[in-house]
């Protein structure tokens, strides 16, 4: 929330911009945040692991600090997240990226006070899996397309090409492939099923 100052802000009612600290600044997420947050007149600052993150050239960041990957070391990332939010400096978290889960997960390494607006890990979960996110669509009545549970190759004859093998957890680069000949249902069930950990794809 904006904090008012004694002092001239030049903006109506002595307002100026909260200091929000970024999750991460290598997405092309963060970096529209910060063109909007930026200008807006908010104080940003940003942890990631990679010191010539993309957000880090922009006149919006005053400052990167530098943290371990929460990819191979979420407690190290949560620890210093945790130190830079105990230091006062900071009037928010704003969780850019994947990291909001780890937030979730790990909500209670944070310290309490720490503003920071996150689902619970279990909310996390209904949206994070294609599967159970499609199921979840369904529930509350909103539109997709047709979707449906394969365990074999043999289960998608019926399906008019193209259609998208997905499985559960994966980008879009690693876990989907698109099928636009029969013929080619087979090779692309094999090429996902090993990330698909023995459960079952989606054809969508």
């Amino acid at each position: 929330a904006p904090r008012a100052q004694s002092g001239g802000s030049g903006k109506p009612g002595g307002i100026v911009g909260a200091r929000v600290l970024f999750s991460e600044g290598s997405s092309l997420t963060s970096r529209e945040f910060l063109s909007v947050l930026g200008p807006a007149g908010h104080h940003i600052e940003i942890v990631d692991p990679n010191p010539t993150c993309i957000c880090r050239f922009s006149r919006w960041v005053k400052r990167v600090h530098h943290c371990p990957p929460p990819g191979t070391d979420p407690v190290g990332y949560l620890e210093v997240v945790n130190s830079l939010l105990a230091s006062g400096t900071f009037d928010v978290l704003l969780p850019t990226h994947e990291q909001a889960w780890l937030f979730a997960a790990g909500r209670q390494r944070l310290n309490p006070n720490a503003r920071i607006a996150i689902a619970s890990a279990d909310a996390f979960s209904r949206v994070q899996s294609k599967i159970e996110f499609a199921r979840l669509l369904d529930e509350v009545a909103l539109p997709q397309p047709k979707w449906q549970l394969v365990n074999s190759p043999a289960e998608l004859v019926e399906w008019q090409t193209p259609f998208y093998l997905k499985v559960p957890f994966g980008t879009a680069g690693t876990g989907v492939r698109r099928v636009t000949k029969a013929g080619d249902s087979e090779a692309a069930f094999e090429s996902l099923r090993f990330a698909a950990k023995g459960g079952p794809l989606m054809v969508q």
